[in-house]
């Protein structure tokens, strides 16, 4: 397990791929577990409850060349 899971104030964390459009948010369950949620499209978003914010791939990507 990496240890920034074991961080117990760490709710969400996001992994965005700079060679590719992929990102991987996993945020952290009541049971301490971590839920997955992989985004690939342009016309994806992701949500980052913890810090209330809505991330569209298309524009996270817009400048990127691949």
């Amino acid at each position: 397990m990496p240890r920034s899971r074991q961080i117990e104030s760490l709710a969400e964390y996001l992994l965005v791929a700079q060679d590719r459009m992929h990102v991987d948010l996993y945020t952290r369950q009541p049971n301490g577990t971590w839920a997955l949620q992989e985004a690939s499209r342009s016309e994806e978003t992701i949500e980052i409850r913890s810090v209330g914010c809505v991330l569209s791939l298309a524009d996270l990507y817009e400048k990127a060349e691949f």
